[in-house]
């Protein structure tokens, strides 16, 4: 009786890994968007600018290009960690100057990371939509085009497993993981963006004033 229970449930494990799902559903994608108060040129720099990387996703030590091509689909990018012992490569495969990067990478469970910059009206609002049946985030941009004082991140972070069995499982916790870091990390944006500003803006004031 105790090896049918186990056959049976070791049958539904198989099954269910077996299973397949649409990793670029929005319902496995962790989904993010914050506001700045720069310019998206400004942020479309300093977010996909190689030296600034490690600047605030601290836990990269170096980040540098992989090969000599311009920023654009097709560029590769190296993640070196501890001393180079470990090293990770992601490679840009869609692109829109000044509006959309997607990278993906040969890091563990192979994420997908995109990347969408707005203007922003502080007046106006942002949401997330769902496109069913599409592989583009729905993401929209609702602002009144009156005053634009800003600019705004959506992240769109995925995982490219189609096992509904990971999705389900371990995946449900990497997602909460990965929302909770990405949140941190678009803070240490604004923080380094934000230093960074107030020097240059210090210093040519700096010397003006001479």
């Amino acid at each position: 009786m105790d090896l049918k229970i186990v056959f049976i449930v070791v049958v539904a494990i198989v099954s269910a890994y077996r299973m397949e799902v649409n990793n670029d559903d929005d319902d496995f994608a962790v989904i993010l968007c914050k506001k700045f108060n720069f310019s998206r040129d400004v942020l479309f720099k300093f977010t996909t600018m190689p030296h600034m990387i490690d600047k605030w996703i601290e836990w990269i030590p170096t980040f540098m290009d992989a090969d000599h091509k311009p920023l654009g689909t097709g560029k590769t990018f190296k993640a070196l960690y501890h001393d180079a012992a470990a090293t990770t490569l992601l490679k840009v495969t869609d692109f829109d100057e000044g509006n959309y990067v997607a990278v993906e990478s040969n890091f563990v469970f192979s994420p997908r990371i995109e990347l969408y910059f707005f203007d922003k009206d502080l007046k106006g609002m942002f949401h997330w939509d769902v496109v069913n049946g599409s592989n583009e985030s729905g993401c929209h941009n609702h602002i009144s085009h009156h005053q634009r004082l800003g600019s705004e991140l959506g992240v769109r972070l995925t995982i490219k497993s189609k096992s509904a069995l990971f999705q389900y499982t371990l995946g449900i916790s990497i997602r909460a993981f990965l929302r909770q870091e990405t949140r941190r990390l678009l803070s240490n944006l604004e923080a380094v963006i934000q230093r960074y500003l107030w020097w240059h803006n210090h210093f040519r004031t700096e010397i003006r004033g001479r």
